[in-house]
């Protein structure tokens, strides 16, 4: 407290803001622990953690990414708003509740188009045949993803993928496991690329 008053005294104040000034001196705590895997997460920083970890968030699933430094959808997700709506693969998202995305990263893209459940995000898309780009006004709903799927190969070679290592991962890996146990499946690839981690 001693060394927050001195530098409200001594610095300007609009260049001073108490909140970060608190998240610094708690993340300089947290790293003098010194164990990589105890960190410090601000509120939103958490927020975002949480919904991860929950493997559901309000959105309008779609899966973005940056092509020609351009956000652009690279699949929506089945039985989702972004599918139902009519997007696709490919879809340029110029603009974001009428908000240009011309300097956007993933993580900006994503924060404006997640949201509360039952409000409308709108997105003016452009894809290749388009005369004019096109607005999408879409309701946010609850979105889950998956962190387990599986398919069986022509071989007889059931394919278990495993994207993510969240709350319900356990769950969806017994009801897996238990419909290739009762399949016709000679054998498992259990497949892990590009599997993020988690919990």
């Amino acid at each position: 407290k001693q060394q927050l008053a001195r530098l409200d005294s001594k610095y300007d104040q609009d260049k001073i803001k108490d909140p970060e000034l608190v998240y610094g001196a708690i993340q300089g705590m947290v790293n003098a622990v010194g164990d990589p895997y105890t960190v410090y997460f601000k509120p939103k920083d958490s927020q975002n953690f949480s919904q991860q970890i929950s493997g559901a968030f309000g959105g309008i699933g779609i899966e973005i990414g940056m092509r020609k430094n351009i956000v652009t959808v690279i699949a929506p997700i089945k039985n989702t708003p972004a599918e139902r709506a009519g997007l696709r693969a490919g879809d340029q998202i110029l603009k974001i509740d009428n908000q240009s995305t011309e300097n956007f990263g993933i993580d900006d893209a994503v924060d404006k188009i997640r949201g509360k459940v039952g409000t409308v995000v709108t997105l003016l898309i452009y894809r290749d045949g388009l005369e004019k780009p096109v607005v999408y006004s879409i309701k946010r709903e609850t979105i889950k993803i998956p962190a387990v799927n599986w398919t069986m190969q022509d071989d007889n070679t059931a394919v278990l993928s495993i994207y993510v290592f969240n709350k319900n991962v356990d769950d969806e890996f017994k009801k897996a496991a238990r419909e290739i146990t009762e399949s016709n499946a000679k054998r498992i690839v259990l497949d892990l690329r590009n599997n993020p981690g988690g919990l």
